[in-house]
């Protein structure tokens, strides 16, 4: 039976514009990532595909078919920081109508680590305050735009 792999230490990055076609190449050629940094929750991401149905009336049965694939949205979190350069890069990519490379690097145990890279739109950046006693935090929305591209350690 295998182990648990922390989320502790993973790191989210974001980069320059995406390019149109994206390989493992071009993400690492990005030397611009800047880390955003104060996460305090990462969220989800990964592929899911709609479900075509139709309603047979001769056969009363309902035929499935997969339709297209969304590569989903990822919800960050993060303690709100001022001066921290991957906040602020965030607040500037939600301006824009271009996607940018991000990249998620998560570690895998033993000094290892898996990177995905994928492009996405930066959808939000809402300020949450919270009460007397919380801290301020970032909520970021990255809306992917294509199938993440993992780079798994030798």
């Amino acid at each position: 039976m295998g182990r648990i792999v922390k989320t502790a230490k993973a790191k989210v990055s974001i980069g320059v514009v995406a390019d149109d076609e994206p390989t493992l190449a071009k993400y690492k050629a990005d030397t611009a990532y800047i880390l955003i940094d104060g996460l305090t929750n990462i969220g989800a991401y990964g592929a899911s595909r709609q479900l075509i149905t139709s309603d047979h009336v001769n056969s009363g049965v309902t035929k499935k078919a997969k339709g297209s694939t969304n590569y989903g949205s990822m919800n960050i979190a993060a303690d709100y920081q001022p001066n921290d350069p991957g906040q602020i890069a965030v607040e500037a990519a939600v301006e824009s109508d271009d996607r940018f490379n991000i990249k998620v690097e998560r570690p895998i145990g033993k000094g290892k680590w898996r990177v995905d890279y994928f492009p996405a739109y930066v959808m939000s950046n809402s300020n949450e305050l919270g009460g007397s006693n919380d801290a301020q935090k970032l909520q970021i929305t990255l809306e992917l735009d294509d199938k993440p591209v993992t780079e798994m350690p030798a």
